[in-house]
């Protein structure tokens, strides 16, 4: 199957999907999946506890996405060190809200309205294993409610980073949505969207530029959607048929498909402004519409450092149809 013929999202296989949503404007500027820089962004460590770290200390970060069609959806996270245990802790929680509904009975008559949200309460917490190592852990309890529907879920993420302060190198290796649906919506047991991460950064040692390589999904090889609709070629029964060439682009295509690759300028003395971008292969291609050119799999952002203040944009593109526009503003409690 060549990589025409793969044009459909892996998502929607699993319950609480929110949960893959970047949490912070500077996440989404650079991919949605950025664990690879260990600094002052604690709102990083919703997806890699182990990113946490006593440079945090008090810092309070909140995000908003606006979505598209409509979808409102966010985080708010805060840090803590405490010295005498060696530890650093987060408190966090993930929403996101999918607005106002009509509601209607089976023969299309108008009942009461209702809403549809999903909220994720998270609690983490790091420690430095040595040096150049440190390990974290998050916990999550997990709320959805759909009219009168509603589910509950426990689940746990868990990562070990690598830092080299002296190369300015960052590898961390993440558990994602470890957990499972205590309560579900129909009596209908669903799992969760587990993701296994790797991703490497390094910092350029001539050029005030960081770039980030990061792998998803590492769990399953193949993440690609075969459409047999689209399956073009045939041998002499009329029956779909695989060419050599074929075959072995589509196991190139399905590599890339679990990469994501960015990069973060920065500019200024300490880094006032930073310049994002990042590069989906998966999402370019299953979004993406034949013969119609878009950006998505492309995702945008930039920083600006205002006194005691971070403020982020971030901008992933989805679809030819919309994109998501991320906001952020991270400062520090003087307490």
């Amino acid at each position: 199957m060549s990589s025409q013929g793969f044009t459909q999202i892996n998502g929607g296989q699993h319950v609480y999907e929110f949960l893959r949503l970047s949490p912070s404007a500077r996440a989404t500027g650079a991919g949605g999946n950025y664990i690879t820089v260990r600094d002052q962004d604690a709102s990083l460590a919703l997806m890699a506890p182990s990113l946490l770290n006593p440079s945090q200390h008090n810092h309070a970060s909140f995000n908003h996405t606006f979505h598209v069609a409509g979808i409102q959806a966010g985080s708010l996270t805060y840090a803590r060190h405490i010295s005498s245990w060696k530890t650093n802790l987060l408190g966090g929680v993930q929403y996101v809200g999918y607005g106002n509904f009509d509601g209607r009975d089976n023969i299309g008559l108008q009942t009461s309205d209702f809403k549809a949200q999903d909220v994720s309460l998270v609690i983490g917490a790091s420690r430095q294993y040595s040096e150049r190592i440190s390990y974290g852990l998050n916990l999550k309890a997990i709320f959805s409610s759909y009219e009168s529907y509603s589910s509950f879920g426990l689940a746990a993420d868990a990562s070990v980073t690598y830092q080299d302060t002296a190369r300015q190198t960052v590898v961390t290796l993440t558990f994602r949505n470890m957990g499972a649906q205590l309560s579900t919506f129909d009596g209908q047991r669903e799992s969760l969207p587990f993701d296994v991460q790797l991703g490497f950064s390094k910092r350029l040692k001539y050029l005030p530029f960081r770039l980030s390589v990061i792998g998803h999904n590492l769990h399953r090889w193949d993440v690609s959607y075969d459409d047999p609709s689209l399956v073009t070629t045939s041998n002499l029964f009329g029956e779909p048929e695989e060419s050599t060439e074929s075959a072995a682009l589509g196991i190139v295509d399905n590599f890339f498909r679990h990469i994501i690759v960015g990069g973060e300028l920065y500019i200024g003395k300490r880094d006032l402004i930073q310049v994002r971008f990042a590069y989906d292969h998966m999402r370019r291609h299953e979004m993406s519409i034949k013969n119609a050119r878009s950006l998505a799999g492309f995702s945008f952002g930039a920083g600006v450092n205002i006194k005691r203040f971070q403020l982020d944009y971030g901008r992933g593109t989805y679809h030819l149809g919309g994109a998501t526009n991320h906001i952020g503003i991270t400062t520090r409690f003087g307490l």
